[in-house]
């Protein structure tokens, strides 16, 4: 089952010029990466960690992508990847956000 692509809405140009301009903000140095690291320790509650997530392909991300049927369309995946939505408000979220530290005491 394949899907017609859609027309792009840049040039080769602008996308290539895009591309790389996304690909430079990805690299960071040693210093830089430790740095990441320490911001982010607090995971969903840093700011930092959420803007850094939204740049990469995390592990379930990367688990779809792999397990993925070539007969199936990938457009609903690219479109989760490339949209990043805010699932703070999720009830199941609140609530695991609100007894995180219940259950790990648990442990």
């Amino acid at each position: 089952m394949s899907e017609e692509p859609q027309r792009p809405d840049m040039s080769e140009e602008v996308f290539e010029v895009a591309k790389q301009h996304f690909l430079k903000q990805l690299e960071a140095t040693i210093e830089e990466r430790d740095n990441i690291q320490k911001n982010t320790l607090q995971q969903s509650h840093s700011q930092d960690w959420i803007e850094q997530r939204k740049k990469r392909l995390t592990a379930s991300i990367f688990g779809k992508i792999c397990k993925r049927k070539n007969n199936i369309s990938c457009a609903p995946l690219v479109q989760a990847i490339v949209s990043s939505k805010d699932l703070s408000y999720i009830s199941s979220i609140v609530y695991g956000k609100a007894n995180e530290e219940k259950a790990l005491l648990q442990l």
